[in-house]
Order: structure tokens, then C-alpha cells, then sequence
């Protein structure tokens, strides 16, 4: 028994020219679905950007019309001092401003994130790229 382990342990290992040639095709295939992969993923991510950033636009229309909004409350209210009623509204609308200015601000780090993705995305094509020139190149 112990004979025919050193046998086949020591037996040149027996290779098939069509097998080696269908495991290169393979790899070869591999790279290329990766990099397909990558196409559509950084195109899905491009759909993102221009959601987001249509998104992002219209967050920072109302951050900016509330702090107008507030704004204005601010000023009449230093021509009248006494008014409570006008105090309570310029306080509601610096809330309200607030509130705006943080829904913008997390559309735009969305929109940020997104396109911090698209540059990864790329720059994985890219070097996807080179890798299947590479293989092409020992092929």
C-alpha cells in the first residue's frame, strides 16, 4: 500500500492541452464578466447621481427658502421688539431652517458618497482592463 502512495506522489502530473486551453478560455471569461460587472454597476451608480442630485437640489431650494424665511421673521421682529406673536413665528421658522439645512446637508453627502463611488467604479474598469490586455498579451 504504502508503495503506490510514492508512486502516485511522485508521478509526473499528467496535463491535457484541451483542458489547459479551456481553463485559460475560462479565466480569460472570468475577467471579462468581472469587467462587465463593473459597467453595470457604475451605471446603476449613475442613475444614483442624478437622482440624488435632483434630490439634492430641491433640499437645498427649501434650506434656502426657510432661511430666507427666517430671516425675514428676524429682521421685522427687530422693528418690533414687543410682539410675541411675530417671535413665535421667526422661532418656528428658524426651526424649520434648521430642520432644512440638515435634510440638505445629508442629500448632499448622499450625492458626495454616489459619486465617490462612480470615481472607484472607474478606476476598477480601468485596472480591470489592464489585467485582461495583460492576459490577452500571454494568450
Amino acid at each position: 500500500f504504502g508503495l503506490i502512495s510514492v508512486f502516485g506522489a511522485c508521478a509526473p502530473k499528467i496535463t491535457n492541452p484541451k483542458i489547459e486551453n479551456l481553463e485559460r478560455n475560462e479565466a480569460g471569461l472570468l475577467l471579462k464578466t468581472h469587467l462587465n460587472q463593473l459597467y453595470l454597476a457604475l451605471e446603476r451608480e449613475k442613475v444614483n447621481v442624478i437622482n440624488f442630485t435632483q434630490s439634492a437640489n430641491r433640499a437645498n431650494e427649501d434650506a434656502n427658502n426657510a432661511v430666507e424665511r427666517s430671516r425675514s421673521l428676524s429682521i421685522d421682529l427687530i422693528n418690533r421688539t414687543g410682539d410675541a406673536k411675530l417671535a413665535k413665528k421667526a422661532l418656528r421658522a428658524s426651526n424649520k431652517a434648521k430642520k432644512e439645512s440638515k435634510k440638505a446637508a445629508k442629500e448632499n453627502s448622499r450625492l458626495s458618497d454616489s459619486n465617490k463611488k462612480i470615481e472607484e467604479y472607474l478606476s476598477d474598469i480601468e485596472k480591470t482592463k489592464l489585467q485582461i490586455e495583460e492576459f490577452d498579451a500571454k494568450m
